[in-house]
């Protein structure tokens, strides 16, 4: 069996393990923020993106819209 076909199967069988897992965790996400206001929001995104070490930009934190790049 070659590489490619090999990668196709594993694809497979990993996609069909648990077909509804990606629909299942877009509603667990979208109930955890369900009635939260936009300021909420922004605090929640701002403070897990403290947790992770990502340094967002200045504009953001004052809700400004950021550039295309």
């Amino acid at each position: 069996m070659m590489l490619s076909e090999r990668l196709r199967a594993a694809e497979k069988a990993m996609l069909s393990r648990y077909p509804d897992k990606d629909e299942f965790e877009v509603e667990r996400s979208i109930q955890s923020f369900k009635g939260m206001t936009p300021e909420q929001l922004r605090k929640h995104f701002e403070q897990q993106a403290r947790e992770r070490g990502i340094n967002l930009s200045s504009s953001l934190s004052k809700g400004k819209k950021p550039e295309s790049a």
